[in-house]
């Protein structure tokens, strides 16, 4: 706060700005997530867990630049460190998830591409 109280005041400000309140009542159960999500989810294993998956492999190598293919088409850029840190993230907590857990999450994710972000 000392240090930067700008920022604390802006994160203050910005943290939600949808102005709704959430109640308890507004979370989806478990049984209904794959519907809901699974649009979302498809789009995320189109586009980003190919680059996020490459990415990671590109940076073990020592590679300066990722390769891959998103959504049929060659994508090329810097390797970008964060983003190995997020799979990694993804996958300690999948790693994580108790046996019925990960038999829950594998249901939503199945056929979306993202099971790649868990293996």
């Amino acid at each position: 706060m000392r240090e930067a109280p700008r920022v604390v005041a802006w994160v203050d400000v910005v943290e939600d700005l949808s102005g709704l309140e959430v109640a308890d009542g507004d979370w989806i159960e478990r049984d209904e997530a794959a519907a809901v999500l699974r649009p979302l989810l498809a789009e995320i294993g189109r586009v980003y867990a190919p680059f996020l998956v490459a990415n990671a492999a590109a940076l073990e190598r020592g590679a300066a630049t990722v390769e891959c293919t998103i959504d049929g088409r060659p994508w090329t850029q810097e390797t970008f460190p964060y983003q190995r840190k997020c799979l990694q993230w993804l996958r300690e907590g999948w790693e994580s998830l108790g046996a019925g857990d990960r038999a829950a999450v594998r249901g939503i994710v199945e056929g979306t591409g993202c099971e790649a972000l868990l293996a």
